[in-house]
């Protein structure tokens, strides 16, 4: 048994390092004065509270190339009469032809007529020049999804643990797209060329609610298509946290069950070594008083928090995030934990997403 737990261990230490290795390396992208023609679709539900920063932002930096959609999911609030209002002429305002996001954002996606579409979620906070900079990259590569990074602020209980739980999917987004091995995405803020996103959207599983950005990388992947990472920190979005605790692990629940329809093996392997990790490390410490093992545990977590500090504190000054660095102390022997309550929780609780069951 100490052997399996060895090589468990040794696994995802190694993992671990090699995705810290690729965030510190990212490819260059060139950039010049030259825009791509490119369409921005916000698919929103029950979002009037977030809406109208975005717009107002989206429009004070609006290029002569680019168009604007927001696409509403049958919202039961103010969402589409004030995303109306804000555009009026700037933009366009229409209903989603199904139910749920993958639905409004086809929606969206057909009605574009530039090659590329900027993807982003309703509650995103975009910077100064943002996309005239997106358009410059766009128009200088010769990729096919562009990821950009994501801050993400949190506010309830388990801040710490949220904060650098996401930063740690940033980091992972980045270093396998950066080894040309993709494994995941954040759809709150993407681009990817409109053609790709219509060709591949019955590999999106349209049935599953979540999912609109991992599995377009799956299948782009699957089709030899290029996906990068927009390492640059002009590019970096920010959005805000979930509500509370309980909101946090409905999320992340969500988020664990279109795992079962990874098709792409890479990601199905990174994702048990997390796995298998977690389940290892919380057993270990549990059994730890109970047998002979309590000096393999400490020597397991310290060789954690090490490789988690060297990892993850870089990520989060780059992410500009330094205030959660002295935290990664605490929450690093706390994340396996974490990671296996969301695993078991999948098991009988249905989560709700935008005022609906899934």
């Amino acid at each position: 048994m100490t052997i399996v737990l060895l090589i468990v261990f040794a696994n995802y230490f190694i993992l671990i390092l090699l995705l810290g290795w690729y965030w510190h390396n990212p490819p260059y992208l060139s950039k010049n004065t030259i825009i791509a023609k490119a369409d921005v679709i916000v698919a929103c539900r029950n979002e009037a509270h977030t809406i109208p920063s975005l717009l107002r932002s989206l429009l004070a930096q609006k290029t002569r190339e680019i168009e604007l959609y927001v696409v509403d999911d049958h919202s039961t609030d103010s969402t589409k009469q004030l995303a109306s209002t804000i555009l009026q002429e700037n933009g366009s305002v229409i209903s989603s032809d199904g139910e749920g996001k993958k639905a409004a954002l086809k929606t969206g996606v057909s009605k574009a007529t530039n090659p590329w579409v900027i993807l982003l979620d309703a509650d995103v906070e975009i910077p100064e020049h943002w996309l005239q900079n997106v358009q410059e990259i766009l128009h200088s590569t010769d990729a096919d999804v562009v990821l950009f990074p994501i801050a993400l602020s949190s506010k309830n209980r388990l801040a710490a643990i949220e904060e650098l739980d996401f930063i740690s999917l940033m980091v992972a987004t980045a270093a396998t797209a950066n080894m040309q091995h993709p494994t995941m995405a954040n759809g709150a803020a993407m681009a990817v060329k409109r053609d790709l996103w219509l060709d591949v959207y019955a590999e999106l599983n349209p049935e599953i609610a979540s999912g609109d950005d991992v599995f377009l990388v799956h299948a782009a992947k699957q089709k030899k298509k290029k996906i990068v990472w927009a390492h640059n920190q002009s590019l970096i979005v920010k959005t805000n946290g979930t509500a509370d605790a309980k909101s946090l692990l409905s999320q992340r629940i969500r988020w664990g069950k279109k795992a079962t329809k990874y098709s792409d093996v890479f990601t199905n392997y990174l994702s048990w070594s997390v796995l298998l990790f977690s389940v290892a490390f919380v057993g270990l410490g549990i059994s730890a008083p109970f047998c002979d093992n309590g000096l393999l545990f400490l020597t397991v977590a310290a060789i954690k928090l090490l490789i988690d500090f060297v990892v993850l504190a870089p990520a989060a000054t780059w992410l500009q995030n330094n205030k959660r660095k002295t935290d990664i102390l605490w929450v690093s022997p706390l994340h396996p934990f974490f990671i296996l309550t969301i695993a078991l929780l999948g098991f009988v609780v249905r989560p709700t997403w935008k005022d609906r069951r899934i």
